[in-house]
């Protein structure tokens, strides 16, 4: 399939509804608002097709495999969310070749898919992170040398990341641009989110230096609160 094979099909759609007493002027609008549904459509079926039938096969596959990984994968919806992906491909691959002639909506098309995916990647990123950590869970040192700080870490970097570039892309300017603002304001913001801000670096030093390890008995005679470290995130200690 090319562009000309598409193009030619459009004319001889608009031209059979000319045919058929239809005005030239409806004609064309009948014809891109099809062909915008046919697209729709094939995104459903894309995603129909990965989503109930290969991600089917393949959990079967994972349940029969010996790797515990894998598993882990299948639990955090990381195979799931790779499927997020077959409809915007559709739509973006798709749409310049049927309805090229629609410059803005396809630019539009293009821009809206791009952030979808971005999104969607995100969230493929993220499912990943939570599978790595879940499996560090499972090793003896998890129970001394908890990473979960550093996941949570690793997400707010990404997260920054992906709103940089979608707010620069929204913007029209370039993400050190954006950066460069961000960095103006940087004392209101330190002064907005101030507690936040010491209860995270607070937060990473624990993690940093191993000061309080799960299993560590707490006790805080100002509240008086007394237990067992059961989980400790970039934020929070519990105690139990």
């Amino acid at each position: 399939m090319n562009l000309d094979q598409f193009t030619l099909w459009s004319q001889q759609f608009k031209t059979w509804l000319s045919g058929h007493g239809v005005h030239n002027d409806l004609a064309v609008i009948i014809s891109n608002y099809s062909w915008i549904f046919v697209i729709a459509i094939l995104a459903a079926i894309a995603y129909y097709v990965v989503r109930k039938i290969l991600y089917n096969f393949l959990k079967r596959l994972v349940k029969k495999s010996k790797n515990k990984f894998d598993d882990i994968l299948l639990e955090k919806k990381f195979f799931q969310r790779l499927s997020y992906f077959a409809p915007a491909i559709v739509f973006y691959k798709v749409t310049p070749l049927v309805i090229s002639h629609l410059s803005g909506f396809v630019n539009l098309v293009e821009r809206t898919t791009e952030i979808y995916m971005m999104f969607a990647g995100v969230l493929v990123i993220d499912a990943l992170f939570d599978a790595l950590h879940h499996m560090y869970l499972t090793t003896e040192m998890s129970k001394t040398r908890p990473i979960k700080g550093f996941i949570q870490i690793a997400k707010i970097i990404l997260y920054s990341i992906v709103g940089i570039i979608l707010i620069s892309w929204l913007l029209g300017q370039k993400p050190l641009a954006i950066i460069g603002g961000l960095g103006a304001l940087s004392a209101v913001i330190m002064l907005i989110f101030k507690d936040s801000i010491l209860g995270f670096v607070a937060g990473i030093q624990l993690s940093v230096n191993n000061m309080v390890r799960i299993g560590d008995w707490v006790t805080m005679s100002k509240y008086e609160i007394d237990g067992v470290v059961t989980e400790i995130s970039l934020t929070t200690v519990k105690i139990q």
